[in-house]
């Protein structure tokens, strides 16, 4: 029975070793941000709360904030502020959810405090805001990790809500 569940699971399992390549349409410049103090986005991440708003930060020199962006025509509709916080290098950002099992939204934030070599590596987990304004977003969480490599610059969250950094070599 066994050998008969491998064979069929192997059947399922064969056409995606020969899926096709995805095609990519070509680009298309939906508009230009229309916010100077996003002057070095580092970070990007699709809202799951909000349909067509894209999060982004700047990459270092900056206040503890999310800009919240309008994907089809790029005018930015909200500045997140993240209080308390600190900005010493934020690298990279996710929308994942809040928990294990949870239908709440968080973002996460990655600061390795590379840029000035200082010991940030800090990862800020912030709900997703209910209404879409500027407003303070508290952190639920804030871990403060180890970190032997040389800088962190990916973060990703799956859909257990574990979450994942990547070095440069």
């Amino acid at each position: 029975m066994a050998l008969v569940n491998i064979i069929a699971l192997l059947c399922l399992l064969s056409p995606l070793a020969y899926a096709a390549v995805p095609t990519f349409s070509q680009p298309q410049v939906q508009g230009q941000i229309d916010d100077n103090d996003l002057y070095d986005a580092s970070g990007l991440a699709a809202s799951r709360k909000f349909p067509g708003i894209l999060y982004a930060h700047n990459d270092h020199g900056d206040r503890p904030r999310i800009f919240a962006i309008n994907e089809s025509n790029a005018h930015v509709v909200a500045h997140l502020t993240i209080s308390p916080a600190h900005h010493a290098d934020w690298e990279d950002m996710a929308v994942g959810p809040c928990a294990k099992d949870d239908t709440n939204t968080c973002i996460y934030i990655s600061d390795d405090g590379e840029y000035h070599n200082q010991d940030a590596r800090t990862i800020y987990r912030v709900a997703e805001p209910d209404i879409m304004q500027s407003q303070t977003l508290a952190p639920e969480s804030t871990l403060v990790f180890n970190w032997t490599e040389h800088g962190s610059k990916t973060l990703m969250v799956d859909t257990d809500a574990n979450v994942y950094i990547s070095a440069r070599a």
